[in-house]
């Protein structure tokens, strides 16, 4: 490589090349990485780990994972997992092996296919929220189950709060406040786990 070419290579990948000054070259690498922060901050911190097979199996749960606009609370009752909608109830045995593996999150699950497809893309992906309301949790260390509401939304008693589950879990009646805590979900091969 010759002197011209070792120049002409330093100065394309420099960002003043690009007519970006050094400071802000500085400020354009905090914007990539506050995006991010933002990015990891979508999904809440809180622990939660569980896992169903068979999901053919549970009406509800099914029925919510392959019908977009349709949703299930996953909740558990000492030795049985109940998956509820708004019209029917689920429930199957806790097995040793569900104890050793999953963990319920704060009050359990609000799992389905929303109606409206993330940003910047054309098909809708499973989502799965916190059944617990984030912000009698924030304000009060309330950990109290929110109700299913048709149309896609949940209903919080204490705070008077309806969120909307087909649109990230704001808050779209009461006072304004946080959105639903989110957990990370995968949903293939008949298998629905969520991983936090």
């Amino acid at each position: 490589m010759n002197i011209f070419q070792q120049s002409f290579k330093s100065n394309l990948l420099s960002p003043i090349s690009y007519g970006i000054g050094k400071g802000r070259f500085f400020v354009l690498l905090l914007l990539l990485a506050s995006c991010t922060k933002q990015t990891e901050q979508f999904y809440t911190n809180k622990p939660a780990r569980f896992r169903v097979q068979f999901v053919q199996t549970i009406p509800p749960l099914n029925a919510a994972l392959n019908g977009m606009g349709e949703f299930v609370t996953i909740t558990q009752r000492t030795d049985v997992y109940i998956y509820s909608n708004t019209q029917t109830s689920f429930s199957r045995p806790v097995t040793s092996a569900d104890r050793d593996y999953n963990y319920m999150g704060l009050s359990g699950f609000i799992v389905g296919l929303p109606n409206i497809p993330p940003l910047g893309s054309s098909v809708s992906q499973v989502v799965c929220y916190d059944l617990a309301c984030p912000n009698c949790y924030e304000e009060q260390v309330v950990t109290r189950e929110m109700q299913l509401q048709a149309g896609g939304k949940c209903y919080c008693r204490l705070c008077q709060r309806t969120y909307d589950l087909n649109n990230q879990g704001y808050v779209v009646s009461g006072t304004s406040g946080k959105s639903l805590y989110r957990y990370r979900v995968v949903y293939q091969n008949n298998t629905l786990l969520i991983n936090n």
